[in-house]
């Protein structure tokens, strides 16, 4: 909740610091395999420090430990390659 609030009000922040309850930011990896002359498989990864989540499955798989707002900021890419 605290991003959220923090992108649309001005938050104080006495005696909280939110990096302590804020999931990492992941990096994203893309995957291309050529299958055949004309079929070529792409995959995209949300990588975070302990963990991956391969943005196909959707945003269900251990929500709490993930940026999910931020991997749907960047899920147009994965739209666009498959």
């Amino acid at each position: 909740v605290w991003p959220a609030l923090n992108e649309c009000c001005a938050v104080t922040n006495d005696g909280f610091d939110p990096a302590q309850y804020t999931p990492a930011r992941p990096y994203f990896e893309i995957y291309l395999d050529m299958e055949a002359k004309d079929i070529i498989d792409a995959r995209i990864d949300a990588v975070y420090p302990e963990n991956r989540y391969h943005l196909e499955n959707g945003y269900e798989e251990n929500r709490s430990s993930r940026d999910i707002r931020f991997e749907k900021k960047n899920d147009g890419f994965h739209h666009a390659l498959v």
